[in-house]
């Protein structure tokens, strides 16, 4: 495959995993705001703090270890796309000179 397309499945991962990070965390400091209102009956104030409860859990255990190996896997993808294109470049390079 060429360097464009290397580039961009790894810049598209990479996307991904910044989105699969930043998801749970913007649901995390939302509840986090909202327990902070006053006004909160004792059972909404229970149900919000289940939910955060929740979230947090998952953003642990799930989301974020997701989220790592998926920018990890893009900034590889990307690495391996520039390193193949300069070898590739080189090698034409070096097949050129040796026909002069």
């Amino acid at each position: 495959m060429s360097f464009k397309i290397w580039f961009a499945v790894g810049a598209t991962i990479l996307i991904v995993g910044f989105i699969v990070q930043w998801y749970p965390t913007s649901i995390v400091e939302g509840l986090e705001e909202r327990l902070s209102e006053s006004g909160l009956s004792t059972d909404e104030r229970s149900k919000l703090q289940g939910a955060l409860n929740s979230w947090k859990v998952h953003q642990i255990t799930a989301f974020t270890p997701i989220s790592n190996i998926l920018i990890v896997v893009g900034i590889i993808t990307i690495v391996y796309a520039v390193i193949s294109n300069i070898f590739t470049i080189v090698t034409e390079y070096k097949v050129v000179k040796k026909e002069e």
